[in-house]
């Protein structure tokens, strides 16, 4: 079932050693020939990292540079949610869950500008936020910014039919899942009454997602964060 498939790719099969001494496999060879790589090797907080998972033949290399002084952390932040809020989770399911989502195309497999990207909504009480975060080389950053605005100003674009059947055939699945599992889910039982997607299943609908997504997604209005501005050592 594509549900299925969107579920199991939702996030990348990868396999990360715990221990120091674990190999890193490049996913190819022109990768291996790139001297960051040397011996097939990356080195990550004094510890190796093991990735047990294929690539297929990407043109663009992700963006695995380990230096922390070169990395810059993104938040990008939107305003107060006071409502609509398992709309706002679906929205978000759209624009980011599995590799064939917009924000994972456009940043990760077409430029290599990072490795992963999140769009998630958090809960305050009963309000949201809504937080698109990822980390890339400091050099990137206005690259990732650029792309990231480009799909959320572009609902017409990346938000497509298709894109909303794939993401409610999963909730379909994943609700299925849990009701087996019900002690790996917890939060559909304890958050406030309007948060669970689940409860929006039978009656969401492409007008309300266009709705809701004008309401808070106005990528102008968004707060960029950065941990090389705003976090910088004191004197």
């Amino acid at each position: 079932m594509i549900a299925d498939g969107l579920l199991n790719a939702a996030v990348p099969s990868h396999t990360f050693g715990a221990l120091a001494g674990t190999m890193f496999n490049c996913p190819n060879e022109d990768w291996a020939k790139n001297k960051k790589y040397k011996n097939n090797t990356i080195e990550f907080a004094e510890r190796k990292i093991e990735k047990v998972t294929e690539f297929g033949n990407y043109d663009t290399p992700l963006e695995l540079n380990n230096d922390f002084k070169d990395k810059t952390s993104i938040a990008i932040l939107s305003p107060i949610i006071e409502e609509d809020f398992a709309y706002v989770h679906f929205i978000n399911a759209m624009l980011s869950l599995g590799l064939k989502s917009p924000l994972y195309q456009e940043i990760r497999e077409k430029k290599g500008l990072v490795y992963y990207v999140h769009c998630y909504q958090s809960r305050v009480n009963n309000q949201g936020i809504n937080t698109i975060s990822t980390q890339t080389s400091n050099k990137n950053y206005n690259g990732v910014v650029d792309a990231v605005k480009e799909v959320i100003t572009n609902p017409d674009k990346y938000l497509t039919k298709e894109r909303f059947d794939l993401v409610k055939d999963y909730y379909k699945v994943r609700m299925a899942k849990d009701e087996i599992l019900r002690y790996k889910n917890v939060n559909q039982y304890i958050n406030p009454e309007g948060w669970s997607v689940y409860d929006i299943l039978d009656k969401v609908n492409m007008k309300k997602i266009k709705e809701v997504y004008k309401k808070y997604y106005n990528f102008d209005k968004f707060y960029i964060s950065n941990d090389k501005k705003e976090f910088k050592k004191s004197r």
